[in-house]
């Protein structure tokens, strides 16, 4: 352990010094990659060192091939910045390959919530039982966490009912033009809308409560939150955070623009609350696009593509082994086209994928490198990426029967 550890470790240092050493200098990025890469060469032959008793063939053998490997690899991750964001749309497209709703509410949050949040948050997965697994855990974690956190704010807390209102004023903006005589409305839904507003400020006011010691009307923290939810229920169940286009004029938009006019003066007041509560509604989704998928592919035939690899790979198997070739090439064929084309795979590709574009938009040589390395394993040692019940190892071959 210590062969490798402390000289990583060295390594590393030695790399962090010299980088800010040459910050801010012309050609700073070649520098810190001839420098990184002399380290490691430097490094793998002290190791080799060690190993040999000091062979001087194996020493320089290793120190080459290490330094080379990484110059290489650093060389062309600092050229291929620029094909970052080709890249990091690719892996956001592969992972939703992996959720593939068919729903148009579950395939709108999985475009533009679901797939970016699991991709952002690296969660990979063997299979999409366990993945369904991962995303329900989430849900009770932060849920739980949200019933904590309210229960712990001072009983009687009130949220002054201006702010709200301001919020909800300001939501309209984009319902109105602006003419040398004030403002004036976009046409008749944009007016419909306009009124839905006020008659929801009116329900807004009528549950509020003068404090008699400021006079300011406020909304106790546990009504205006029930508010907010029936607000958002409404909403939804028009479809309005399902990608539906709703009507200007259309009263559940209303609801909708309400509730997010309460959602931000909460967040104003609770932001802790708040962050915990987007959590809980980013793995609610996410639970939801997964059990659709989960339940879509149950009992769903077997695809095309994998009876064609499995037929392929059964009559290389007869070819080779004979009648029991062909129930072992069968099988491996099925296991390795289930593995390229499942969750552990689409995930963990994936996911590596989008870390080797944020280290490219960045310009970290170091992670480049390291992604690069990641990926260049999880290809050509997938079995170390996925569970043992998608590994398959041919069998010993098997002596004559007695």
């Amino acid at each position: 352990m210590g062969e490798f550890f402390i000289p990583a470790g060295a390594v590393g240092k030695a790399a962090k010094a010299v980088e800010g050493a040459t910050a801010g200098m012309r050609g700073a990025g070649a520098l810190n990659l001839a420098a990184r890469a002399g380290l490691e060469g430097a490094a793998a032959g002290g190791v080799a060192g060690v190993q040999t008793a000091g062979d001087p063939n194996a020493m320089r053998e290793a120190a080459l091939t290490a330094g080379g490997v990484t110059a290489g690899l650093g060389a062309v991750g600092m050229a291929a910045r620029p094909v970052a964001d080709l890249l990091k749309r690719s892996a956001l497209t592969q992972y939703g390959r992996v959720l593939n709703p068919t729903k148009q509410a579950t395939k709108y949050l999985s475009q533009t919530q679901v797939a970016p949040g699991l991709l952002e948050r690296g969660v990979m997965a063997g299979s999409m039982k366990t993945l369904q697994g991962k995303a329900g855990a989430q849900v009770q974690k932060w849920g739980q966490a949200i019933s904590d956190a309210w229960s712990n704010v001072p009983a009687g807390t009130s949220i002054e009912l201006g702010p709200v209102m301001n919020n909800l004023d300001q939501s309209l903006d984009d319902l109105f033009v602006t003419t040398s005589r004030g403002k004036a409305p976009k046409g008749p839904f944009a007016e419909q809308a306009a009124q839905n507003v006020d008659k929801l400020k009116q329900t807004l006011s009528d549950v509020a409560e003068v404090n008699p010691a400021t006079g300011v009307p406020e909304i106790p923290v546990d009504r205006l939150r029930e508010m907010r939810q029936y607000f958002d229920d409404i909403a939804a169940q028009a479809g309005r955070y399902d990608g539906k286009t709703l009507a200007e004029k259309s009263m559940a938009e209303a609801h909708g623009r309400a509730a997010d006019a309460i959602r931000e003066e909460l967040a104003q007041q609770f932001p802790d609350i708040a962050k915990i509560n987007k959590e809980y509604n980013f793995w609610k989704n996410a639970r939801q696009v997964v059990d659709e998928t989960v339940l879509r592919r149950e009992g769903q035939a077997k695809p095309l593509g994998r009876k064609l690899v499995s037929a392929a790979a059964a009559a290389g198997g007869a070819a080779q082994y004979g009648p029991l070739g062909v129930l072992l090439g069968k099988a491996a064929g099925d296991q390795f086209e289930a593995l390229v084309t499942g969750p552990a795979w689409g995930t963990v590709s994936a996911v590596l994928k989008d870390r080797l574009a944020n280290a490219m938009a960045k310009g970290n040589s170091g992670e480049i490198e390291f992604y690069l390395r990641k990926i260049l394993g999880a290809a050509g040692g997938a079995k170390a990426t996925v569970p043992a019940s998608l590994q398959f190892s041919p069998p010993a071959k098997v002596s004559s029967a007695r």
